[in-house]
């Protein structure tokens, strides 16, 4: 009988030891995220924390607990190799017994809670899906779940990493014949190496219900394969990607089979189709190797600073633009962006590390000010709300930096000077007659 995961007393011992001070990695992309797991930690019970905010907590869930006889547990967490954080999901388990995972819904054993939750909160995807881990099989000859669904009325969810080396992802709603992305073939002309970490991801949305909708596949960050999905639109949204009515496992299928032999490491569930930037960005682990190079130049430029701001006023709290660690995207990651990674001020438009009268004649010869048009930073927008107006040079001078120098020369932080207030004022009394 299938039993809920529990630790031999040696895993336990080091499980416990091992999590107490680990701290988990946070998503590098968030809108529309249903499930992430960092495989940082896991606790007695077998729970791997939910890095999502959603709650969805994946379940280790064994048929025995120590299938290969090595006295360790077949699924248990692996602090020696991974990808990034602290750790990874390690299935270390036998391809033919097909009993271990990871349930995220699991209606046949009792763990339910993320079953209802999931589908009240509109966290399964319908007509918008993306999955994306880091994976590293070993090599069994035989077919690998990474992530599977099953619905009530029989459609589900297939990406697995074929016995031949190939990669598949399929989708398949409950309706006869309403296959909608049926990919199987080798990522680059090739195979799937074994026992190395390959990236895996696959996307899918359909934003007409006429039409079948699109998907693309992409293996370590690069698109490989996509286009119009193959299938029957008919039906609703639930009849054409399905739901949870049998269940949601990582490394293994509702029907108990195609048992992942391996690690796993950074999953990711969304009910949308990501960007092929979005998925480089989960591909490059954590986000620019430059903090603050958004764009990836290697370089801190007006488009990294306008980036940031847009996020900002997005409001969406996008990982890979927290700065400062503290969950939030907000002008605290503004500031740590101009004055501890740029080392400048705001209102240092051309980005020379000086804020001087040559930063006002760019921004005025750019014709920004007050006009209403968007604006970047290049153009005046300082304060990041999109524009040039008098609020900018408030942002600007409450720095103190004009015509200080480098920021590293400034040992203190000075009240504006008087130019600069008769400035203020000129500006806007421009504003006036302008008006």
């Amino acid at each position: 009988m299938r039993i809920r995961f529990q630790f031999l007393k040696l895993a336990l011992a080091v499980v416990v030891l091992g999590t107490g001070t680990i701290c988990s990695a946070q998503p590098l992309v968030t809108e529309g995220l249903s499930v992430y797991y960092s495989f940082d930690s896991v606790d007695e019970d077998g729970i791997w924390k939910d890095g999502s905010g959603n709650g969805l907590n994946g379940l280790t869930t064994l048929g025995t607990e120590d299938a290969l006889g090595d006295g360790k547990a077949d699924i248990r967490l692996d602090t020696s190799t991974k990808v990034r954080g602290a750790g990874s999901a390690w299935f270390d388990t036998d391809a033919n017994v097909k009993e271990d995972y990871i349930a995220v819904c699991d209606i046949a054993h009792g763990y339910i809670d993320n079953c209802e939750k999931a589908d009240t909160k509109g966290l399964i995807p319908v007509n918008g899906f993306t999955v994306a881990a880091w994976v590293q099989v070993a090599d069994t000859g035989t077919d690998q779940s990474v992530w599977q669904t099953r619905s009530e009325g029989g459609g589900f969810t297939h990406t697995q990493i074929q016995g031949n080396g190939n990669i598949r992802m399929t989708l398949r709603g409950d309706l006869n014949s309403s296959t909608l992305v049926n990919i199987n073939e080798p990522p680059g002309g090739d195979v799937v190496p074994r026992n190395e970490w390959i990236h895996y991801a696959g996307t899918y949305e359909r934003t007409n219900p006429e039409a079948p909708g699109e998907w693309a596949f992409y293996y370590n960050g690069e698109q490989i394969n996509g286009g119009a999905a193959n299938g029957n639109v008919a039906g609703t949204p639930d009849e054409i990607l399905g739901n949870w009515g049998q269940g949601a496992f990582i490394g293994m299928v509702p029907d108990f089979a195609r048992q992942l032999v391996g690690r796993m490491d950074e999953f990711y569930l969304f009910t949308r189709a990501l960007t092929a930037t979005e998925i480089g960005t989960l591909y490059s682990v954590n986000g620019p190797s430059v903090p603050g190079d958004f764009n990836s130049d290697g370089l801190l430029t007006s488009v990294d600073i306008d980036a940031l701001s847009g996020q900002v006023r997005a409001g969406t709290n996008n990982a890979a633009y927290d700065l400062n660690a503290d969950k939030k995207v907000d002008d605290a990651d503004r500031q740590v962006w101009i004055v501890n990674l740029k080392k400048t001020y705001s209102g240092d438009a051309n980005l020379d590390l000086r804020f001087d009268s040559s930063d006002f004649v760019e921004v005025f010869q750019k014709g920004k000010y007050e006009t209403g048009s968007a604006a970047g930073w290049a153009e005046g927008d300082w304060s990041g709300d999109a524009l040039f107006d008098s609020s900018d040079f408030v942002a600007a001078f409450q720095m103190g930096g004009y015509e200080k120098g480098p920021r590293a020369a400034v040992s203190a932080v000075p009240e504006p000077s008087s130019m600069v207030l008769a400035l203020l004022g000129s500006l806007a009394l421009l504003s006036r007659r302008r008006k």
